[in-house]
């Protein structure tokens, strides 16, 4: 057992220096992979959280806290009102125990800077996964089953059956938790796995290798057809936003409509899901497809993911898919010489004493003559009625016409700072410069002030 974990760990490119954090429910599951990272040379810690569900979970936890300190590895506990958050969120008592324990980990996990969370999914639970996805209606991707890593957590026992970590957990002599959960028909996993797979295994024997080597073959079809989704992707997209497409990068894809459509509706459903997902919201079936059917058929729709977060909206010529998130207002003062970066936006303006050359009124690049600015400077969203005198021009003009004018997005203006002093505003980056604070060829010092994206680490 503990070569296939460290096979599945080396396949993972998981190296012993990083940090895993351990969801550590006391099962033999959980047990099992805590005690063989350990055996293994890992650097682990241990996390648990108590679900508000039993009155002695507190027990088991002080319980799991004297095992890991004889173990000699922190240990760490969360608390959590499941059963008051189903409520809340109108969704079932799994459910909402699954997100309760990946957002304490999740948490926990940027406290640490930890490199992974190691959770103890065995084959069974792969193959339990895998018959709960098709009872849902799933598409491929459910057939997938579990993922042995995503989005920073990794599965090392998915090569290994729950009996084999039982066995283990035996052989160590360690005593294990039992939650009465895993015997509840109630919950849809447990009723797959006591009453659902044992029948299908007497048809097969071998049902969990024939599982995972249909999770493996659709694995690698969805991997090809990923890959000529994005191919689709890169040939219809339309860049917006000119120089300053950098600000919705990650927040706003436009594609053209009619080459869209010259795909088969299984590429431009995949290709729109792709981008939902990648902005952290995919499409339901039912407005996935509607999607597909309003490109292919040239109709105008628009459809809103789940919570809200996403909108992709379908016109003639065409696709608009936008992160619908509002970002919060900002003002900052700006330090002249200075730099601010901004990880949210992800873009940065910088101020130093320049050499003055002769510049567009649009450019990223301007050089200011500091005499004429009225400091404090500092920089801020578009507010209503903000008017400026761009250069080549003698009268003031609404900033808001000249974004429009410039032919940005809703969702750029509301990333792009607009660059003031006490006065008004003297620089819009990439659409307008100030007449006034301008310098020119006779300027003593000039400031040279840049703007532009923020390089990722």
């Amino acid at each position: 057992m503990l070569d296939r974990i460290a096979r599945r760990l080396e396949s993972l490119k998981v190296e012993k220096s990083d940090l895993l954090i351990v969801a550590f429910s006391g099962g033999p599951d959980s047990t099992a992979l805590l005690h063989s990272l350990i055996e293994l040379g890992y650097e682990v810690v241990a996390a648990h959280l108590n679900h508000g569900m039993r009155p002695e979970a507190p027990r088991e936890a002080d319980f799991l806290r004297d095992r890991c300190d004889d173990l000699g590895i922190p240990f760490y506990v969360g608390n959590a009102n499941v059963p008051l958050a189903a409520k809340e969120l109108k969704i079932g008592v799994e459910e909402a125990g699954r997100r309760a324990r990946y957002d304490f980990l999740q948490r926990l996990q940027r406290h640490l800077g930890a490199s992974y969370i190691a959770t103890g999914h065995t084959k069974d639970d792969h193959v339990e996964t895998v018959f709960l996805n098709i009872v849902r209606g799933t598409g491929l991707d459910g057939l997938r089953g579990i993922p042995a890593i995503r989005d920073g957590i990794i599965r090392p026992l998915l090569d290994v059956t729950r009996n084999e970590t039982q066995a283990f957990c035996t052989t160590l002599g360690v005593h294990t938790l039992s939650d009465p959960g895993n015997d509840n028909v109630d919950f849809s996993r447990v009723r797959v796995r006591q009453r659902v797979i044992p029948e299908l295994q007497m048809i097969n024997p071998s049902l969990f290798d024939a599982v995972v080597r249909l999770s493996e073959v659709v694995r690698q079809e969805v991997e090809f057809l990923d890959g000529v989704a994005a191919r689709a992707l890169d040939e219809t997209e339309v860049h917006v936003n000119g120089s300053l497409s950098f600000l919705t990068r990650d927040t706003e894809v436009n594609l053209n409509r009619v080459k869209l459509a010259q795909w088969p509706a299984p590429v431009v459903s995949r290709a729109v899901q792709l981008v939902c997902r990648s902005m952290g919201s995919p499409l339901d079936h039912q407005q996935l497809q509607a999607i597909t059917d309003s490109v292919l058929n040239a109709d105008c729709v628009s459809m809103t993911s789940e919570g809200g977060q996403v909108t992709v909206t379908v016109s003639f010529e065409g696709v608009h898919i936008t992160d619908g998130t509002q970002p919060e207002a900002f003002r900052q003062q700006l330090e002249v010489p200075g730099a601010v970066d901004s990880l949210e936006f992800r873009w940065t303006i910088a101020t130093e004493p320049g050499r003055w050359s002769q510049v567009e009124r649009n450019s990223l690049e301007v050089f200011v003559d500091a005499s004429r600015l009225r400091a404090p400077v500092h920089f801020r969203n578009l507010e209503p009625g903000d008017r400026i005198v761009p250069m080549g021009f003698d009268k003031h003009r609404k900033v808001a016409d000249l974004l429009s004018e410039a032919g940005l997005t809703l969702a750029a203006r509301r990333r792009l700072p607009i660059i003031c002093d006490m006065i008004e505003p003297i620089w819009v980056p990439g659409v307008c410069f100030s007449q006034r604070v301008a310098a020119t060829a006779l300027t003593a010092n000039p400031i040279r002030m840049v703007f532009g994206p923020l390089e990722r680490p």
